[in-house]
């Protein structure tokens, strides 16, 4: 559809002599000197809708102006607007950020009316249309899957000094997990279901880490920098990949190069000294057809917890050569480099209550200089190499090369002290680690607080090791991840497309533990390698930084290898017509695991490496949009699809045993959905029901001294609820958006329990009756309504609210250690709500230079509130005792772009 704008005028009545006509032929006398001539006595209404050139889309929020005059107004979702002008000779342009800006001459003279024809904007980036082919973005319109696009530039606005996840936790049934608030630890899953299962894809490669299925990957915090487009679905999703998770996918674009030479640069200012700078520079499209974006940024800041500030890099590189007009070629690279202290042990309730939510029970202080023993700090490069094959007038080919490195450490406290683990020691009034006695007892001082003194070897000193003394050690990743993936498009008409991919990754990981501080001691023994039982001496230490040297420190604790291949195929077939959009796509996965351990076992063991474990995963889905009339449709969804187990649930015991009730979890799901898309109104209101078979779960915490871990297995779920999600312009000048959800998202079925021992013996078996009790820390009701006002041209204000409602604590293995007798109660949190306000404004200057300017503040009256539980003490007595993170106070942001 093309975006044309209409101009409509009423019949304009003949002029009669009357007094104030001297006072008009005055006015009309001025407006000429400034070349634009007006009527006062006639008015002309004018509509319009601006449109993207490439695909025709709707902007949202394009400034349309009258040059010469005041008169401006910005576009609703539809990209449509109006305007009220006397008659007269006009400019009227229309301007998006992002977007080349356009004028138009409109003649409104004498009541002769002049069309002006399509208003099509003519995007700045070079090579989108086959961005889109590479990344599998949906027609939002067409597509029956509640997908959204969304700008970047406009959830930044709303950020405060937060997460990437975060911009995106006011969405319907979103469910944000900070995991103690530090520097890109926060996930988001949706639908009640875990992180795990929510894919975040990145020019058309998925970044969810393929060991975990975490999504927070090192290269996620520099998502909000490098993107220039996100579309993002709740729920299964559709996409070219064999494997994508069923609650939810975040489809982000890379930033592309612009046509036109420019230089942007940016400047954030926030909470706890958060400090973002970055330069961006687009060489423009040469006569040689190529063009390159390069954008370099540091993040700094103190965080939010307690001494949790963090140190980034990013480096981000496109470079387009677009070689005839059948081939393209696209060279992508992004990397990360960080360093950050963390919070990664939750606490109790009543020890945030004495020392305030920020609290985190990792750090202390050394000679009064603090000291952290949660720190996070690596590099992570990642490479990408895409052709594109425009190999008939209906066909098209898309090949993509990728390889990922990461070199990352995580560190934590090791040993104890006269039988006390890390945790355990005595703290100072501030509930502050005392790393004064640690250093003193490790070298062998008396330090009373701490017990009895410390006997130092045969030789005089005092060694430490993974049992005896204190010690900073680290989790090292060293890890490499090559992929190859290509996908057939062909069109057979103007209706009916169909899409064939297939793909295949290899990942090696490589984890082993090294020394980064004894505290106080005279050295470190590792007695992790059964190859050498009297222990190892260890010379060469790990320093924290940007790059570590990881080849180079020794090797202490534990020492393996995960390998992983993927390979798999996937087809698609979607047909329109004048009024149904109708789509099915399937696709098939073989997940390979082997485990390589060389601590665990002797040299020449056989049972150094695992047998290569196999799993097949599968999705199959459909879904029809009818539309009824011009602005309502039904949209409907089904399917099923098979999600394999992850690596760590295959082998969760720290070495080669493999857990033989790890099975990949069915999942079947239905949604209908009412969609009015009006001039001015957006709604969309659905409802879903999912049904989860033999879901399996690890709890390695909360358990007796002589169980390592436990594995809870067939566990049915059942998830249904509504969600609804509108938007509507009203008075001329405002926006009101809102989103709201309500699930019940529940356990269906008992589940079976089979306890183990370090030695991987299985010490127990029990039911667990989990059927009836909630999913836990999600929230089943929220809504969140945002009014935003249009001050002046280029000048939004906006308030919002958030509220979250009905989460539940989690429910443990020993929580039901009375079956049948007295069945636990399932704690409730209570509701928490945030408010927040911000105001943008964006101006464009002469010769394409722009300025943005943006503040925000999120959390408005810093509520406390908890983010996450562990365990389910229901009682009013025992509430104090749960171990929780608490969640982010109030967070602001003042940010400046200046774009030449």
């Amino acid at each position: 559809m093309k975006g044309r704008i209409d101009l409509k005028m009423p019949v304009r009545p003949k002029a009669k002599l009357h007094p104030g006509l001297f006072v008009k032929m005055i006015w009309g006398a001025l407006l000429l000197i400034t070349g634009v001539w007006v009527d006062a006595s006639a008015q002309a209404l004018v509509t319009g809708q601006v449109t993207d050139e490439e695909f025709a889309e709707p902007l949202e929020k394009a400034i349309v102006q009258v040059r010469g005059t005041g008169v401006n107004t910005v576009t609703d979702r539809n990209g449509n607007f109006t305007l009220r002008l006397p008659a007269g000779f006009y400019q009227v342009e229309a301007i998006h950020p992002g977007i080349y800006s356009e004028y138009y001459n409109v003649s409104l003279f004498d009541g002769i009316l002049t069309p002006m024809g399509a208003v099509r904007l003519a995007p700045k980036a070079f090579g989108r249309p086959e961005q889109r082919n590479i990344a599998a973005f949906v027609n939002v319109d067409q597509h029956p899957l509640e997908t959204k696009n969304i700008r970047l530039s406009a959830l930044m606005d709303q950020s405060g000094s937060s997460d990437f996840n975060e911009l995106l936790m006011v969405e319907p049934s979103a469910c944000l997990q900070e995991n103690g608030g530090g520097y890109g630890q926060s996930e988001l899953g949706f639908r009640g279901f875990g992180p795990g299962q929510t894919s975040v894809v990145f020019n058309g490669i998925r970044l969810n880490n393929p060991e975990t299925g975490a999504m927070n990957s090192p290269l996620y915090t520099g998502l909000s920098d490098w993107a220039g487009e996100l579309q993002f679905t709740v729920g299964p999703a559709s996409g070219k990949q064999s494997q994508l998770g069923y609650g939810g996918l975040i489809n982000l674009l890379p930033l592309m190069p612009n046509n036109r030479f420019g230089v942007s640069v940016s400047g954030n200012y926030g909470q706890g000294n958060y400090l973002k700078t970055s330069g961006t520079l687009h060489t423009g499209k040469g006569k040689n057809k190529l063009a390159a974006v390069l954008k370099i940024d540091r993040t700094a800041g103190d965080g939010f917890a307690d001494q949790s500030g963090y140190e980034s890099y990013g480096l981000y590189f496109n470079l387009i050569s677009e070689i005839n007009h059948m081939h393209s070629l696209f060279f992508t690279v992004a990397a990360k480099s960080w360093q950050a202290d963390q919070r990664n042990q939750p606490d109790l309730v009543s020890v945030y209550g004495q020392q305030g939510f920020e609290y985190n029970n990792a750090w202390g202080f050394r000679n009064d200089e603090p000291v952290s023993w949660d720190q996070s700090f690596g590099v992570n490069p990642l490479a990408m190499l895409t052709h594109h094959w425009h190999m008939r007038v209906n066909t098209r080919l898309v090949t993509q090369l990728y390889g990922e490195l990461e070199n990352s450490v995580e560190s934590f406290p090791a040993g104890s002290v006269n039988g006390l683990s890390a945790l355990g020691l005595p703290r100072d009034e501030r509930a502050l680690v005392p790393f004064d006695f640690i250093y003193s007892w490790n070298s062998g001082e008396a330090v009373p607080e701490l017990g009895d003194q410390r006997v130092s070897d045969e030789g005089g000193q005092f060694i430490n090791s993974e049992q005896d003394g204190l010690s900073l050690l680290g989790r090292a990743t060293q890890s490499n991840r090559v992929g190859w993936q290509t996908q057939l498009i062909h069109d057979f008409d103007k209706r009916t497309r169909f899409f064939a991919g297939f793909d295949a990754m290899y990942h090696r990981g490589k984890h082993f533990g090294v020394v980064m501080d004894s505290w106080g001691a005279d050295g470190f023994r590792t007695l992790g390698n059964v190859n050498f039982p009297e222990g190892v001496a260890t010379q060469n230490w790990l320093q924290a930084g940007f790059f570590p040297k990881l080849r180079d420190a020794d090797k202490v604790s534990f020492d393996y290898e995960a390998a992983i291949r993927q390979s798999g195929m996937s087809g698609k077939i979607q047909t329109v017509g004048n009024r149904a959009f109708w789509y099915l796509e399937g696709a098939v996965s073989l997940h390979t695991f082997q485990r390589h351990d060389y601590f665990s076992y002797p040299d020449g063991d056989s049972r150094q490496s695992s047998g290569k474990s196999n799993y097949l995963g599968y999705r199959l889905v459909s879904g029809l949009t009818y539309r009824l009339n011009e602005h309502h449709s039904l949209r409907l969804n089904l399917g099923g699809m098979a999600s394999p187990p992850s690596f760590v649930s295959v082998f969760p015991a720290g070495n080669n045993w493999k857990n033989r009730d790890a099975d990949p979890g069915n999942l079947y799901h239905s949604g209908l959905a009412w969609v009015i898309s009006g001039g001015k109104v957006y709604l969309s209101a659905g409802t879903y029901v999912m049904y989860l078979q033999d879901q399996g779960w690890l709890q390695q915490s909360f358990l007796n001294d002589d169980e390592q871990f436990a594995w809870i297995y067939d566990a049915d779920q059942l998830h249904y609820g509504a969600e609804l999600s509108s938007q509507a312009a009203y008075l001329r000048r405002f926006s009101l958006t809102a989103n709201a959800s309500w699930g019940k998202w529940t356990y269906q079925s008992d589940a079976k329990a089979r306890i183990y021992s370090s030695s991987q013996e299985m010490t127990g078996e029990r039911d667990m009756p989990v059927s009836g009790y909630f999913v836990p820390n999600a929230p089943q009701l929220s809504f969140y309504v945002k009014n935003e006002m249009r001050l002046a041209k280029g000048f939004l204000v906006n308030v919002n609210y958030y509220r979250a409602l009905n989460r539940y604590a989690p429910l443990l293995l020993h929580d039901f250690d009375e079956p049948g007798v007295n069945l636990p109660e399932q704690l409730k949190l209570e509701w928490y709500d945030r408010i927040g306000a911000g105001a943008s404004f964006f101006r464009e200057l002469k010769k394409q230079r722009t300025v943005h300017f943006s503040v925000d503040v999120q959390n408005l009256l810093n509520n406390e509130f908890i983010d996450q539980i562990f365990t389910n003490y229901s009682n009013e007595e025992q509430f104090l005792n749960n171990q929780v993170y608490f969640g982010k106070g109030q967070t602001w942001r003042l940010g400046l772009t200046f774009s030449f």
